[in-house]
Order: structure tokens, then sequence, then C-alpha cells
């Protein structure tokens, strides 16, 4: 399970983002499932900066400060070129 203040990766969006909290989603047949509500920072295919994103726990994965520091500075590069 997460923490809140966890980076995290969508691993179907490509999302990273930090932890701000929990919910949950109705599925079918009255069935509830855990969601992770992430403010993500960045994407590769979005232009907005800052937004909350919400998917079910077993869509992320954790991903470390310092994977992230990188990887965002990658992102901002690309967009760059």
């Amino acid at each position: 399970m997460f923490t809140i203040g966890d980076y995290v990766l969508n691993q179907q969006t490509g999302h990273l983002g930090k932890v701000i909290g929990y919910g949950q989603q109705i599925m079918n047949h009255n069935m509830q499932t855990v969601t992770l509500k992430v403010l993500v920072a960045e994407t590769v295919n979005s232009q907005r900066r800052e937004f909350v994103f919400e998917d079910q726990v077993s869509a992320w994965v954790k991903w470390s400060t310092e994977t992230y520091q990188f990887r965002s500075a990658e992102l901002k590069v690309l967009s760059a070129e």
C-alpha cells in the first residue's frame, strides 16, 4: 500500500505524481475497490501542469523521489525541443 506523500507512476497512463489521498469506486455488482488520488505534476502527452488523477491502486507503482526528479527534468528537456 502507498502512503500520503509517496511518488507513484501509473503503469497505464504514464502519469507521475504524489499521493494525496484515497478514494473508492463502485464496480460491477456493487463491488467496491480502493482508488489512489494523485497530484500529477508532469505527463508526457499533456500540456496540463498539475491536476488530480484517480485510479485503482493496482494501476500504480512506487516511484522513488530521485527517479521522479530525473524523469521530470527529462520531460522538461523533451518538451523544450
